[in-house]
């Protein structure tokens, strides 16, 4: 082809007419693309970002793989009624989309459970290589976007629980020649035991476990990844250390906070500290309880109870145990 654009003028100019026509038609055949797409419509618990523009939507039942961490390996399979719509936008921040979402969310009372980012290209491509190569594949062509990997990315993962099933969110924004807002909607889903607490902890009475053992580790105060916020499902635990301490006055404990052993020593020392603050703060600020009776201590992932190497390891150790002083 290079050949015959360099044989004459007037095949030069043909052969670029010729592609201009191709291209135009191309462009043109993807316009019509991302502006009707057969079927696609928003899901009615997630109104669209303004001005963005449907290019992929698929509905199916299956399985699909949530991350609960940036590690490898760290994931929750759920089960249900899968939405997966991919939106085009054009000059828009990924800051600006990922912000609407997560407003969108805490106003219906999601819980963000992980959220994660990247600033340049080679750390949004290893994520969407990692997670959507490798766990989120599914029956669909959305991936194959060629602005799927953009300049930065924002992800996060939210829940909220139902009566009898629950709802996840995957949200993932990318900016490149323009934006791409993929959403992952997962319906119907009932894993609330397998995310929140590890399957092998059985049901406690924190009164007979402090009077037999003299601590106990309570499984039941939630955090999302990496941040030392307490999840709103940790209301009941902390209303029954409270009563626990209201009706032993002459009780006094130690707070301390256990993580599992991914990321840096550092992180997870001030990580598990914050967490044990929170806890502390959550007590005297809103159940009473003198702030003189509670020390909140972070010893990271230092005392772990079990194998940090499987996925119920590392649940087991990331726990607060109240210790009495």
């Amino acid at each position: 082809m290079h050949r015959r654009l360099l044989e004459s003028k007037t095949g030069y100019i043909s052969n670029l007419y010729y592609i201009g026509f191709v291209l135009l038609c191309f462009l043109g055949a993807t316009a019509a693309a991302w502006g009707k797409v057969p079927e696609g419509r928003d899901h009615p618990l997630f109104p669209r970002f303004p001005g963005a523009v449907i290019g992929h939507y698929a509905q199916h039942y299956d399985e699909f793989v949530l991350p609960l961490d940036a590690a490898v390996g760290e994931y929750l399979p759920v089960e249900g009624r899968v939405t997966q719509i991919q939106y085009r936008l054009e000059g828009r921040s990924t800051v600006e989309v990922y912000r609407y979402y997560e407003s969108l969310l805490k106003e219906a009372g999601y819980e963000i459970l992980f959220t994660h980012q990247g600033r340049n290209v080679e750390e949004t491509r290893q994520w969407v290589t990692v997670y959507y190569d490798v766990y989120a594949k599914q029956s669909w062509t959305g991936r194959n976007n060629p602005s799927f990997v953009g300049d930065d990315f924002r992800y996060l993962v939210a829940w909220l629980a139902g009566e009898g099933e629950d709802v996840f969110l995957s949200l993932y924004v990318t900016t490149k020649t323009r934006g791409i807002i993929q959403l992952d909607i997962i319906e119907g889903a009932s894993t609330r035991e397998e995310l929140l607490k590890p399957s092998v902890v059985p049901d406690v009475d924190y009164g007979e476990e402090v009077k037999k053992n003299g601590f106990v580790a309570v499984y039941e105060i939630f955090f999302a990844s990496g941040e030392a916020e307490m999840l709103e499902s940790s209301r009941p635990a902390l209303a029954e250390i409270a009563r626990l301490l209201q009706e032993n006055p002459e009780l006094t404990f130690y707070v301390v906070g256990h993580t599992d052993n991914r990321g840096t020593y550092e992180f997870n020392l001030d990580l598990s500290r914050r967490r044990a603050e929170s806890v502390v703060k959550e007590l005297v600020e809103t159940y009473g309880i003198e702030a003189e009776r509670l020390q909140a201590l972070g010893v990271g992932p230092v005392a772990p109870v079990a194998n940090n190497e499987t996925r119920e390891g590392r649940a087991l150790n990331r726990r607060v145990v109240l210790v009495v002083r």
